[in-house]
């Protein structure tokens, strides 16, 4: 009796049971492809990089530039008729603004501190003067507003009245001058007698830093 040989089994090569001699030379072509076509990858994304890095650096700085920076003020003076910029100068918090004016009506020298503090400029100290006369008495702050109107010289202190925005009617003050960081801006000069100066304030931006370091002062006189 002839012995039965086993049976051999046959096993179909599909994607469950692959062909370990086929997918080795899929592997080497792979491999052999990779080789030739990384160069060139890497060159478009090294061309895609130069694209991208550079309009993420311009986003990345136009967000910075809006951001408002704390510790300083920006001043402005605009001559209403023409929209002329008349001075534009970012003070640290606690440097002085300083305006001189003559009383038309009293003939007093008028003299008005502010300080410049976080987008603000806050008057602390006025001052009405005799020309060539003796030192003016100190008042209250309460005081002020009533002696503006009815004469007499005086000096009061700790005022602490914040402002964002001023108009100045050339009209009603006599030549008036404003002193900041040196520079010394006549009003009258440019916008003439009946014209009008408007000063702002706000807290400057970073681009006030990077775009306009220069503080411009178009009407200024030798240091007062």
């Amino acid at each position: 009796m002839t012995p039965r040989r086993p049976a051999i089994k046959s096993i179909p090569l599909h994607s469950d049971n692959p062909d370990p001699g086929r997918n080795k030379a899929k592997d080497q072509v792979n491999a052999v492809d990779l080789l030739y076509q990384s160069p060139v990858g890497n060159q478009r994304m090294r061309h895609k990089t130069k694209i991208v890095l550079p309009i993420l650096a311009v986003l990345c700085l136009g967000l910075l530039s809006q951001v408002s920076l704390p510790g300083y003020t920006r001043i402005e003076l605009t001559e209403e008729a023409g929209g002329e910029k008349l001075l534009t100068v970012v003070a640290p918090d606690g440097e002085p603004v300083t305006l001189t004016w003559r009383n038309s009506q009293f003939g007093y020298d008028v003299t008005e501190v502010f300080y410049a503090r976080d987008g603000l400029i806050v008057q602390d100290q006025v001052t009405f003067s005799e020309p060539g006369g003796p030192l003016p008495p100190r008042v209250s702050a309460a005081d002020v507003a009533d002696l503006y109107h009815t004469g007499g010289t005086f000096d009061a202190r700790g005022l602490s009245r914040p402002f964002s925005r001023i108009v100045y009617r050339i009209g009603e003050i006599g030549d008036p001058k404003l002193r900041v960081k040196n520079q010394t801006a006549a009003l009258k000069k440019e916008a003439g007698f009946g014209g009008r100066v408007i000063l702002t304030t706000a807290r400057p931006k970073l681009s006030d830093f990077l775009l306009d370091p220069v503080q411009r002062v178009r009407c200024s006189l030798p240091g007062a």
